[in-house]
């Protein structure tokens, strides 16, 4: 089975360069939904992964003959990171992230720390690809890292990484780089970090927006600017249910043994997402003290579903997945959304 990705969108070109844009407008008349895919043709990375993935189809038809896969009531989703395609251990986890999300039956995944298009043990080419292939889901990669239009994606390059059951009409990947956010300069010393957003056309006809990110692991401050401009972009989706998903290397007071002390940034960033509407799925549903990752000194829960407002009243449960342990060193965290109730009137 082959995967079923769109392609790598970058926001690169709408950052004020002069890059070309095709544009795709195409009405599916049965669920009356307008749908607009941009990619940029002079990447000629995305232009492969459409000729070798996709059959040789217009982009019209292509988006009509990818829209009619079985209804299902329920979406899981899953946020995991991966170690880059690797155990605590070193060794190649590539099989056993794929037996793991095979277990899950997850709908729709959001990974962390992925290199693309990486090839490692066990796997019929890059990775990403051929997990894809594997759970046949469609895919997106959202490098964290700009490189020139007209060049290849490096096999290194790294970032975040969206899987669905369903089409992926859109995507692109924001650089949480903005100088205006940082004006102290923190984010310069610092690997780069994204923000993968992608639209997903669910079975009933209505689509929804995932966000999957990865925050700085060094500094609080640096997380706190990344998330602030990581907001500008969430902004547009306030009203509408959408998700936001993936490790940001951040604790939750609810999860503190004790009082944290007076001006501990170590919350800062979990509490803003709370303040600005964001529900922690987990912290809904399960119980203070878990833990995701595991390889610090002290194990502790850093990787999160975040649920709009609009969103909240779909999802009917929240676990971490311990059976995992091993095979990366985070786990899984997992979400089930009613999606009757989602649309429901």
């Amino acid at each position: 089975m082959l995967s079923r990705a769109i392609g790598v969108i970058d926001d690169a070109g709408v950052t004020g360069t002069n890059d070309s844009f095709w544009k795709v407008k195409s009405e599916i008349r049965n669920q009356k939904l307008e749908i607009s895919v941009s990619i940029r043709p002079d990447n000629a990375f995305v232009k492969r992964a459409h000729n070798r993935q996709l059959p040789p189809q217009s982009a019209p038809e292509r988006l009509q003959t990818q829209t009619r896969p079985c209804y299902t009531a329920t979406m899981r989703i899953v946020t995991y990171n991966i170690h880059g395609w690797r155990t605590a251990g070193g060794e190649s986890n590539w099989a056993a992230i794929g037996d793991v999300l095979e277990t899950l039956d997850a709908s729709v995944v959001g990974l962390n720390e992925v290199f693309y298009p990486r090839v490692v043990p066990g796997a019929a080419g890059p990775a990403l690809e051929a997990l894809a292939a594997r759970l046949g889901m469609y895919f997106v990669f959202g490098p964290c890292l700009r490189w020139p239009a007209e060049h290849n994606m490096p096999a290194t390059a790294y970032g975040n990484a969206l899987l669905s059951r369903w089409p992926i009409l859109a995507s692109s990947a924001h650089h949480l780089t903005a100088k205006e956010e940082d004006k102290e300069g923190l984010l310069a010393r610092l690997e780069s970090r994204g923000l993968l957003e992608g639209r997903i056309l669910l079975p009933n006809g209505q689509t929804l927006t995932v966000y999957v990110t990865h925050l700085d692991h060094t500094d609080a401050a640096a997380r706190w600017v990344q998330l602030r401009v990581a907001r500008t972009w969430l902004a547009r989706d306030r009203h509408r249910p959408h998700l936001v998903m993936g490790d940001f290397n951040a604790v939750s007071r609810w999860d503190a043994a004790e009082p944290p002390s007076p001006g501990d940034r170590a919350f800062q960033a979990i509490d803003a997402m709370e303040k600005a509407g964001y529900v922690d799925l987990y912290r809904h549903f399960g119980s203070p003290g878990a833990a995701t990752f595991l390889a610090g000194d002290e194990p502790a829960r850093i990787d999160y579903l975040f649920a709009s407002p609009a969103l909240l009243p779909a999802a009917t449960g929240c676990t971490i997945w311990a059976a995992a342990d091993g095979v990366s060193d985070h786990r899984p965290v997992l979400a089930d959304l009613d999606l009757e109730r989602l649309f429901a009137g």
